[in-house]
């Protein structure tokens, strides 16, 4: 038995975000934008972490915890995978990019560089579904700007979650589409008087209100990545206890993200 250290799966938060798309509030998530810049002040030239046989390289190191998290939202299996990146001296890699496209269509990048100062380090995670975008921060996520379509059932998951809180609604019909600015447009599609549907890749969903709103844990990021810890530490005890058990970062799991992580850095070497 064997469990991977991917804590961003045991977050309030991004369990949260998965359990509502589970549900049906989202739609299909098509995209996901990972900006990640880190510090490399305390990581000098001589550091392991530069050193291609003891960390891999940035993305097997660091990133594979953020292609990780694509698959705990969006299981799926990728396709093609390709990186590009920069190298500031012979030993010291310090930017790249994955790019990765998954069978269910969707597409992730995740661009990592350790180059910046400290007061810059930061991350910044989209995620782009069919009738929502969500923009999540921090390596470990504390909070969530958020703007969904939504219908009385959607809405109403949406309003009883704990994390929630709508800042402004909308109804769909007096909303303004910016892509028709003269309206909505000639459908071929029954449109009751009292319902409104919208589009997106070939999917029809019914919308009745736009909602913006955020997501938030209320919790220090120290408090919310300790909790992550006991419960992966707490989830494998349950494995030991009952064979039965799902682990929630299982082995499997791990070397999924790790192949990625491995082909993009290969493939991001080998277009230098």
């Amino acid at each position: 038995m064997a469990a991977i250290d991917f804590i961003m799966r045991f977050n309030p938060l991004l369990q949260t975000i998965r359990s509502l798309n589970q549900a049906g509030v989202f739609g299909k998530l098509r995209r996901v934008d990972v900006e990640n810049y880190a510090q490399d002040e305390q990581l000098p030239p001589q550091h392991w972490f530069w050193h291609h046989d003891r960390s891999g390289g940035i993305l097997i190191e660091h990133a594979v915890h953020f292609i990780d998290l694509v698959h705990f939202l969006s299981p799926s299996k990728h396709v093609t995978v390709n990186g590009l990146k920069h190298n500031r001296n012979a030993l010291q890699e310090d930017q790249i990019m994955a790019n990765v496209l998954y069978e269910s269509g969707l597409i992730a990048t995740h661009y990592h560089s350790f180059a910046r100062p400290g007061f810059f380090e930061t991350t910044d995670i989209k995620l782009s579904y069919d009738i929502a975008d969500i923009q999540l921060h921090g390596w470990i996520p504390l909070s969530a700007e958020v703007k969904v379509l939504v219908n009385e059932q959607s809405k109403e998951k949406l309003l009883s979650n704990p994390f929630f809180e709508c800042l402004h609604a909308e109804l769909v019909a007096s909303a303004t589409d910016e892509s028709r600015p003269a309206g909505w447009g000639i459908s071929d599609i029954n449109i009751s008087k009292d319902k409104q549907f919208v589009r997106s890749g070939g999917i029809q969903y019914e919308a009745d209100e736009m909602i913006t709103g955020r997501f938030s844990l209320g919790r220090s990021k120290q408090e919310v990545y300790a909790d992550c810890v006991k419960s992966s530490l707490l989830d494998v005890l349950q494995k030991v206890s009952d064979s039965s058990h799902t682990l929630m970062a299982s082995l499997e799991s791990g070397l999924s993200s790790l192949e990625i992580a491995e082909l993009a850095t290969i493939s991001a070497r080998s277009n230098s």
